[in-house]
């Protein structure tokens, strides 16, 4: 059981990073060309430029959504919880 929360939590980061870039990226297509840019977002990468913000959209996602994901994963319709029979 704790192998697949360990592997939930990890496919939840992973989850949480692309949506994170995506959302990034939908942001700056849809800004104005008239805003002023970070020239080090610009001469480095988007990652290492972010990461302070990803690390904490990371751990909020991950908190926020892993509970549901026990519930539904430990506790689903599939799993019988001892004694309720």
């Amino acid at each position: 059981m704790w192998l697949l929360i360990e592997t939930a939590c990890f496919y939840l980061y992973v989850t949480s990073a692309i949506l994170f870039v995506l959302w990034r990226q939908l942001i700056s297509v849809c800004a104005r060309s008239v805003e002023i840019s970070d020239m080090y977002k610009s001469l480095t990468d988007f990652i290492v430029y972010s990461a302070h913000n990803l690390t904490w959209f990371a751990i909020n996602f991950v908190c926020c959504t892993m509970p549901l994901v026990c519930l539904f994963l430990l506790v689903g319709p599939h799993n019988e919880i001892a004694g309720a029979t």
